[in-house]
């Protein structure tokens, strides 16, 4: 014997487990839109085409991306305009995206891009990729981020 008294009693029942169901997902749903020096348009063209429904969009610090280019506003709004949700997180190992916080962030939140907080980017596109399997709407979308 060891010392060890054991009084075993009745708790509450158990929990059936929770069941989560995993919804299909297309390949290319979800897309990764890299912010880097000298990003322009036709880097991203292609992959805001018309089967795409989310981006992440990797953004430099508190979710800075260039804002003097026109050309690349307007095809961030038009996709926001299409349903394509964006979401912004930063490129930075910590911190968060502060939307609106400083110029360059601004123009992107008037081209509809959503903030991601303090998600990392693989977070923000497992989460946009089960969202839009899950069949809701774009704004449903972004009001789960």
């Amino acid at each position: 014997m060891l010392g060890i008294d054991w009084r075993w009693r009745l708790t509450e029942a158990v929990k059936p487990p929770m069941v989560i169901h995993i919804p299909d997902m297309a390949d290319s749903a979800v897309t990764i839109l890299p912010v880097f020096p000298g990003v322009q348009a036709a880097h991203w063209q292609g992959l805001l085409n018309d089967s795409v429904k989310g981006a992440v969009l990797l953004s430099y610090g508190a979710g800075n991306a260039p804002d003097k280019d026109p050309t690349l506003l307007a095809l961030l709004k038009t996709a926001t305009d299409r349903g394509v949700v964006i979401v912004n997180v930063s490129q930075c190992g910590a911190g968060s995206v502060a939307a609106g916080a400083y110029a360059a962030g601004s123009a992107l939140v008037k081209a509809g891009v959503i903030s991601g907080k303090d998600m990392t980017y693989e977070a923000a596109f497992a989460k946009l990729h089960f969202l839009i399997g899950s069949g809701m709407s774009s704004e449903e979308v972004k009001k789960c981020f």
